[in-house]
């Protein structure tokens, strides 16, 4: 069994080990017909029904709660109501018969045969074993199951009728949910596997109240099952109250169960101390669960929305409920839970997918945030999560330090926008995350370009074990293995107006691997705002991502970098862009295009390939199949394409992807000049055992060179090139110098700078903590990144001062636009 497979194994038999144990609890805490003396007694109805159970009148008391409850003007938090009655009853008329569709699978949970009936409420129903899964191999059909989503069918079939006047088919649909729960209640005891799991138990909570309240003024809804229905509601209670957990997404459900029960039961005199139970858990939960920068430990963004949505339920049920009071922390908390979703939406307002996660719409997300959080990013949107015109939009380019999330984009509100995100971080805990530490996510004109395969199942399958795995992620594999859990060995960020850069490496494969994300953002049309927010436009063509690999390892390796997309037709192409038979690609040049009707991407590939495979099916021993992904907007998994670059190192090594969005036709022209470094001539950019990357891109607005090394120049050393008519010497680690079509420097992004160099003269360099921009007349956008300067003192520009409010020190950068750099100096 592979090393990442057995990891995920562990995880779940330890779960389902706990699972398993549930039944052995002392679970002595059933209220039995004591549910009377649980009322509070300042309501004289209350008392009255307290009154006739204490002197043994138990059907006058529960003729008297029936009454209460039928009469009392509360209404649930999870409100049932009809929407399509014809396809509510097609739902609910399976369920009758005990079919269920549950994660998307139908499956029956009877006995077919004639002794599979047996009589409840004096009604024929099919028999059920609750507790039993029929379906072994698959625990999450069963557990899923327990949660009652299908039982609210049953009561929307019931409104339904109501509302067109079928008042007995509604009450045919009102008896079957009755007599469904009955059955529930009688065969299942507090506690039994499988049915009484923590979590199924607390998102049952919901379905039950929405459902049974639904139909309380039927005629199937007698005193003795309102009695024994809150009497099941309280032992949830009870039993949630003492076996709590207390981090991940199981916390957050459980503890928000537990206050929507408390509303819904203001009568029960127990709901202060589940309350107080809740809202203590939900503080530790958080704690628990969450990176101080707003991140998950579970590494998935679907858990992270799950629990983030449950906290923020709680406080709306708060909100809605005089006798239930939220902690005013608890809103400072879930601020920057909202602002991690904000930030992993993409443009089309629908959510990337990382770890064990669907893909999902946020707008209802962001419409929440905005209503319960007081935070200027999520200030931007509405109650129904529309950007307001006029707000000042949120960061194009956020760092989740903890998370090890890095994400870039382009532009808000725009659906073309470029938008990037970079997974460095941690392993994550518990048992959603996936192997896929370095993957990459792209999006750009409305289109999902690089995406990733989203959620799995609990299960074992070929389809968990793939999903899963680092083969169906946008990773390097070396010598074919994938990734184990994996942590960060280092990582670093800038970024500003014209881009960012992330860089994160791994020791996994016996020597360190790091990735370096650059997203170039160089503009058209420069911005006079001094603070430097206005997002670039549409008709910025100097935008796209360069990804440079280095492997520090010795001896000879098998290597293979990975792209998972949507299904396409390839259009293989040259480095200028011209479409090219494979039989004609050279050396260590691998290119390939998309042909969508809007919305491509070329990808450029220069490294030590000797094939390219671009699979849509395959071997599953050697690269995991069925090839797709979960898609946005409705969810379900899709046909996708893995391209696949092969080939061999021997000792350290470096290769790099210029990864191109276009509306059509991406069209660039991508070089490797040679160059020197240390004395020493190199060329083809440095592929292979050299110092690093050096590629030189042209197209329309332009071209831009880009240095990007393994390490910092060394004392004495730096990378001397000709390019362009100038002499171009640096050191540090990473630049991108844009060119405009009369080829002046007139734009700068680096991430780790110690000198630029132009014809023998300083353009940039540092002195102790201190920038120099000297002078010039072409200059006019510069972001640079402070990881070598330590605490930054001062800027200069030439001789003079800059002052501090002229710039803006933001994602580990320095930015100075035209208003600082403008006009020759």
């Amino acid at each position: 069994m592979k090393r990442s497979h057995l990891l995920r194994t562990v995880l779940l038999l330890s779960a389902i080990s706990f699972v398993a144990i549930y039944p052995l609890l002392p679970l002595d805490n059933s209220v039995s017909n004591d549910l009377f003396f649980l009322l509070r007694g300042d309501d004289p109805a209350l008392q009255e029904m307290k009154d006739a159970a204490a002197q043994g009148n138990l059907t006058g008391a529960k003729i008297l709660l029936h009454k209460y409850f039928v009469n009392r003007s509360l209404e649930p938090y999870s409100k049932v109501s009809s929407n399509n009655v014809i396809q509510e009853m097609q739902s609910a008329d399976l369920s009758i018969r005990r079919i269920f569709t549950v994660v998307q699978t139908t499956r029956a949970m009877y006995n077919c045969s004639e002794s599979g009936l047996i009589t409840v409420n004096g009604r024929v129903i099919y028999d059920t074993n609750w507790h039993r899964n029929p379906y072994p191999h698959d625990d999450e059909w069963i557990w899923q199951l327990s949660r009652w989503g299908w039982l609210r069918d049953l009561a929307r079939s019931y409104l339904g009728n109501i509302a067109i006047g079928n008042i007995s088919t509604a009450e045919y649909y009102a008896e079957n949910l009755v007599d469904t729960v009955t059955d529930f209640i009688q065969k299942e005891p507090v506690g039994t596997m499988y049915s009484w799991r923590t979590i199924d138990s607390a998102i049952r909570i919901a379905s039950a109240i929405g459902a049974v309240d639904a139909i309380k003024n039927s005629s199937a809804f007698t005193p003795e099952f309102c009695f024994i229905f809150l009497r099941f509601l309280v032992d949830h209670g009870r039993y949630l109250a003492d076996f709590h957990k207390v981090q991940f997404n199981w916390a957050f459900i459980e503890s928000g169960a537990m206050i929507e029960l408390s509303s819904y039961l203001p009568e029960i005199t127990e709901i202060d101390s589940w309350q107080n139970i809740a809202w203590n858990q939900f503080e530790r939960a958080v704690d628990n669960t969450f990176y101080p920068d707003g991140g998950s430990k579970e590494q998935a963004i679907n858990y992270h929305r799950v629990a983030t949505g449950r906290l923020a339920n709680a406080i709306k049920v708060a909100q809605q409920f005089e006798h239930i009071t939220a902690p005013t922390n608890l809103q400072n908390e879930l601020a920057r839970m909202y602002v991690y979703i904000l930030h992993n939406t993409l443009p089309d307002y629908y959510s990337n997918s990382f770890g064990d996660s669907g893909v999902n719409y946020h707008r209802s997300h962001l419409g929440s945030a905005s209503q319960l959080c007081d935070h200027p990013e999520l200030d931007y949107f509405d109650a129904n999560g529309n950007p307001i015109p006029g707000n000042t939009p949120p960061r194009l380019n956020v760092i989740f330090p903890d998370s090890g999330i890095y994400i870039s984009r382009s532009r808000w509100n725009d659906s073309d926008a470029l938008y990037s995100f970079f997974d460095g971080g941690p392993f994550g805990e518990f048992y959603h995350a996936h192997f896929d530490f370095g993957s990459i996510q792209i999006a750009a004109f409305d289109r999902r370009l690089i995406v990733d395969p989203g959620r799995s199942s609990y299960t074992m399958d070929e389809m968990s074990r793939y999903t899963l795995s680092s083969y169906r992620h946008n990773v390097v594999l070396i010598d074919d293995q994938t990734q184990g859990a994996i942590d960060p060995s280092s990582s670093s960020w800038a970024a500003g107006y014209l881009g960012s850069c992330a860089r994160a490496a791994h020791d996994d494969y016996g020597a360190k691997l790091e990735r370096e994300f650059l997203f170039a953002n160089f503009r058209n049309n420069l911005t006079q705002d001094a603070n430097l927010t206005i997002p670039s436009s549409s008709d910025d063509v100097g935008r796209y991502w360069v990804v440079s690999d280095f492997w520090a390892g010795s001896g000879s390796h098998d290597i293979a970098v990975q792209w998972q997309m949507p299904k396409y037709r390839p259009i293989f192409v040259d480095n200028a862009s011209i479409e090219i038979n494979q039989s004609q690609f050279t050396n260590y040049i691998r290119c390939v295009k998309t042909n969508f009707g809007y919305g491509n991407m070329g990808i450029y590939g220069f490294g030590p390939w000797s094939e390219m495979l671009n699979i849509s099916g395959g071997n599953s021993a050697t690269y995991g199949q069925p090839y797709g992904w979960y898609t946005n907007k409705s969810n379900y998994f899709v046909e996708g394409v893995t391209l696949r670059y092969l080939g061999s190192i021997n000792g350290p090594s470096n290769w790099f992807t210029v990864l191109y969005p276009a509306p059509y036709d991406p069209n660039i022209t991508i070089t490797t000049p040679p160059f020197q470094y240390g004395g020493q001539n190199y060329s083809s950019g440095g592929l292979g055992n050299a110092p690093g990357n050096i590629l030189y891109i042209q197209h329309s607005n332009g071209s831009e060179l880009h240095i990007s090394l393994s390490e910092p120049t060394s004392s004495g050393k730096n990378v001397e090139l000709n390019l362009n008519g100038y002499k171009i010497n640096f050191k540090g680690r990473q630049i991108t110098i844009h060119f405009n079509l009369t080829n002046n420097i007139t734009q700068i992004f680096t991430q780790y700078l110690t000198e630029l160099m132009i014809d023998d003269e300083a353009l940039l360099s540092l002195t102790s903590s201190t920038l120099n921009v000297h002078a010039n007349n072409t200059l006019n956008a510069l972001t640079c990144g402070l990881e070598p300067l330590g605490n930054v003192n001062a800027v200069y520009i030439g001789a003079k001062l800059l002052p501090s409010q002229n710039y803006t020190i933001e994602n580990s950068a320095i930015n100075l636009g035209t208003t600082i750099l403008g006009g020759g100096f």
